[in-house]
């Protein structure tokens, strides 16, 4: 009674390149209209000298007006090119003189000054914007509990139940199957740096996993041979010259980091974690950043919390927090929200490498 109809293959090859395009429209549209319907924020940054500053070139994006900066040095405060409003010291006189709807307030601030702030923006309906420290991330998603008829939290690692186990196998079968669908781009990749500047391949390099062990992690090769033989360990950097040209371009789209699929096989690494640091680095950085070393408490992983919520320019300190963050949430679901997070930012220039 119904006739067949056969679709023609261009239409299943048309279609996902116009549902991106009505996709990213809708997603303009939308962006747009948010900015003419939402009331530019004035706001005051209550942070130390330095790190006010940052906060401030983080801020600015066009809309917004950044009315000044309070401070904790008034040395500082009358020498600098900023508008400084004051210190900490007459925060409550600059408050109620002062016509704004947001605080950046930083979690480096003294307590007695974080406790005015907010306590206040509790009774004026102010929008706090509180840059966490360690102290805030450890409160953060924390159980509530009982001693006596006092309330509590539990700070510290939540309860296992079996999580790591089930991590792995999920871990070992997005690895197993990574590996067979990408053989194929592996092999391409291979042939593509053979020919732009010879062997080796693969990049082998010793990192520190979970409680400190240390491990050998595979990467493809995309700088020039002994790029440290006459620097020593340094940090890559943004537009860094002895990345070579098809370095270059695996970088960019992180197929680089393919061979970690057989990092992740064997155990030494997860799909989701904290990026695994050199024993050289992690020395240093353990030596500046005390809280540094809480994130060996899981496997490090391909992609973590830090890269797709920071910037290639993103702080050693930012990172942290983000790993420690993710260290308190960490579950099934938060790593599939993080997996998705990854494959969007792939195609975004600025983020964490």
């Amino acid at each position: 009674m119904f006739g067949k109809y056969n679709f023609p293959r261009t239409v299943f090859l048309i279609m996902p390149v116009f549902q991106l395009m009505l996709l990213g429209l809708w997603r303009w549209f939308m962006l747009n209209w948010e900015r003419k319907n939402t009331i530019p924020k004035q706001i005051i940054i209550i942070a130390p000298y330095e790190e006010a500053v940052g906060l401030v070139k983080k801020a600015e994006n066009g809309r917004d007006i950044i009315l000044g900066l309070i401070v904790q040095d008034k040395i500082q405060a009358n020498i600098q090119k900023f508008n400084i409003l004051g210190t900490y010291e007459s925060l409550n006189e600059i408050l109620q003189n002062t016509n704004f709807n947001t605080i950046i307030l930083s979690g480096n601030v003294p307590e007695k000054y974080k406790r005015e702030v907010l306590q206040k923006c509790l009774k004026y309906n102010w929008e706090v914007l509180l840059v966490p420290g360690l102290y805030e991330i450890l409160l953060s998603q924390n159980q509530i509990d009982q001693v006596d008829d006092t309330l509590v939290f539990k700070v510290g690692p939540t309860a296992n139940l079996g999580r790591e186990q089930i991590k792995r196998i999920v871990d070992f079968m997005i690895a197993s199957i990574g590996i067979l669908v990408s053989l194929p781009i592996m092999g391409l990749v291979a042939l593509a740096i053979w020919l732009d500047s010879g062997r080796p391949i693969l990049f082998c390099q010793e990192r520190v996993s979970k409680r400190g062990k240390r491990f050998m992690l595979y990467k493809f090769r995309t700088m020039v041979n002994d790029a440290e033989k006459k620097t020593g360990p340094i940090l890559a950097a943004k537009k860094d010259p002895r990345i070579t040209r098809v370095g270059g371009f695996l970088r960019a789209t992180r197929l680089d980091e393919l061979p970690q699929l057989f990092n992740i096989l064997k155990g030494e690494m997860s799909v989701v974690g904290p990026r695994p640091e050199r024993p050289f680095f992690v020395e240093q950085f353990e030596k500046e950043i005390p809280e540094y070393s809480y994130r060996h408490l899981v496997n490090p992983g391909l992609t973590g919390l830090a890269q797709v919520a920071g910037k290639y320019s993103t702080t050693v300190e930012d990172k942290i927090k983000y790993d420690l963050l993710y260290l308190k949430g960490s579950s099934l679901l938060f790593d599939l929200q993080i997996m998705l997070q990854t494959v969007k930012v792939l195609f975004m220039k600025d983020k964490a490498s």
